[in-house]
């Protein structure tokens, strides 16, 4: 590759203590995900990690930059920058700050992950986050564009990605999106995304002068629809 992906890493390890890690820290450039997991998104991570003992566990550090940033269905991660510091203790990883910008915008998060023997893209984990000026087209190419604050707690079990959504319209919004002269005030949804289909349970659409409720089933690799 015209920049091979290349890292230095470093750690202090004692086998047979309680705690073996005594620390470890890493630096990577060029680092593409999916040379190393065929079911990896595409990157290119510059950036630092560092694990230090803390108790009978763990505390992380991450701070990284991606410069093939992209939507998930074009095989890239929607994230530009990541900031991180995390735990691990009694086998599990809690996610204690997350700053991430991406999609337009920034993203701030907290949230935990169940241990490796458990762990899975649509199980083990759960969290929240707060967003702030996103654009839903940078994170999947067949949504609309527009510019977002809001909040979202999401769950993932039983290979399904559980979620409460609030938003609202952030300033001025981009072209061609559908939020000019709708007037929105606030949109909330809770619903689920299973086996290729968003099922928004309860739906509510607030303007200046209306309201919509109701439920709707959506499967954007086929734009179908039902509610």
């Amino acid at each position: 590759a015209a920049e091979p992906m290349s890292a230095d890493v470093t750690a202090k390890v004692s086998p047979w203590a309680a705690q073996p890690v005594l620390s470890a820290q890493a630096r990577f450039r060029a680092l593409n995900l999916a040379v190393l997991w065929p079911d990896a998104p595409q990157t290119l991570l510059n950036g630092s990690a560092q694990v230090v003992p803390q108790g009978s566990g763990w505390q992380g550090q991450l701070d990284l930059a991606n410069r093939l940033a992209g939507p998930w269905d074009k095989g890239r991660v929607p994230v530009d920058s990541a900031q991180a510091r995390l735990q691990f203790s009694a086998g599990r990883w809690t996610i204690q700050t997350l700053d991430a910008t991406g999609a337009g915008g920034r993203v701030k998060a907290q949230g935990q992950l169940a241990d490796a023997a458990t762990l899975g893209a649509l199980s083990g984990w759960q969290g929240q986050a707060q967003l702030f000026g996103i654009n839903p087209a940078l994170i999947h190419s067949q949504l609309s564009p527009a510019r977002l604050d809001g909040s979202v707690q999401a769950t993932a079990a039983k290979q399904a990605l559980v979620f409460d959504a609030r938003l609202q319209p952030a300033g001025q919004q981009p072209a061609r999106s559908p939020l000019q002269g709708l007037r929105l005030q606030t949109a909330s949804a809770r619903g689920q995304w299973a086996a290729g289909w968003l099922q928004l349970q309860d739906l509510n659409i607030q303007t200046d002068d209306a309201r919509l409720q109701g439920q709707l089933d959506l499967q954007p690799a086929s734009n179908t629809a039902r509610g």
